[in-house]
C-alpha cells in the first residue's frame, strides 16, 4: 500500500520537478532530504504527537503515512534523475512526426526512465517491508507488521536459535524482489535508466 500510494503521489512531482521551472522549486526539493538530515526516532516522536491529535495512533493508515514520509527521498530524488536523463530529442521528434504529449510520455520518456523508476519502487517497497521504528510507535498496539511482530517475538523467546530462522525468513521476501527485478529489467536497462 505504501508503495502504491507513493508512486501515485511521487511520480508526478518527480516529474515535475524534472521537467518544469516554478517558484520554489529547488527549496522544495531538497526539503524532501529533511526526513533523513535529522535523527529519525526525534522525528518520528514529532509526527506521533501530531497523529495522537488527529487520532491515528493505533490505526493502519496511521502507519501507512509514517512509512510513506520514509519513501519520499526515494520516489522523488530517483526518478527525477530518470527522467532528466531522457534524451529530449527522441521525444521532440515524436511530436514533430504528430504524436500527443500523452503517447510521447508511454513511448518514449516512460521507457527510458522505467528502469530507474522500477529501481525506485523497489527500494521502497524494501525499505517500508523493514521498517520497524515508525510502524512500532505508531502502530502499538492495534496494528503490527511482521518486522515487528518478529522483533517481539525474538525478544520473548529464550532459544537463540529463533532469532537466526526469523531472521533468514525476513530476509526472503528482499532476495524474492531482488531476483524478481533483476530478470524482468536486467542489469543493462538500468544503467540505460541512468543514462549509462
Amino acid at each position: 500500500m505504501v508503495t502504491l500510494l507513493s508512486a501515485a503521489i511521487c511520480l508526478p512531482a518527480a516529474y515535475a520537478f524534472a521537467r518544469m521551472s516554478f517558484p520554489g522549486r529547488n527549496i522544495l526539493f531538497f526539503s524532501f532530504l529533511a526526513g533523513h538530515a535529522f535523527p529519525k526516532f526525534g522525528l518520528l516522536i514529532a509526527i506521533a504527537a501530531i497523529f495522537l491529535q488527529l487520532n491515528l495512533i493505533g490505526t493502519f493508515w496511521g502507519v501507512v503515512l509514517i512509512q510513506l514520509v520514509g519513501t519520499l527521498l526515494f520516489m522523488i530524488w530517483i526518478p527525477v534523475a530518470a527522467f532528466q536523463s531522457v534524451d529530449r530529442r527522441m521525444e521532440e521528434a515524436a511530436r514533430d512526426v504528430g504524436a500527443s504529449p500523452l503517447r510521447v510520455f508511454w513511448s518514449i520518456t516512460l521507457p527510458q526512465a522505467g528502469p530507474t523508476i522500477a529501481a525506485a519502487l523497489l527500494l521502497s517497497f524494501v525499505g517500508t517491508f523493514y521498517e520497524t521504528e515508525g510502524a512500532w510507535l505508531i502502530g502499538a498496539p492495534g496494528i503490527r507488521t511482521t518486522p515487528v511482530l518478529m522483533i517481539s517475538f525474538i525478544n520473548n523467546q529464550m532459544v537463540v536459535q529463533y532469532g537466526a530462522v526469523l531472521s533468514v525468513i525476513l530476509w526472503v521476501p528482499s532476495f524474492i524482489a531482488l531476483m524478481f527485478a533483476r530478470r524482468v529489467i536486467g542489469g543493462g536497462a538500468f544503467a540505460r535508466g541512468f543514462g549509462g
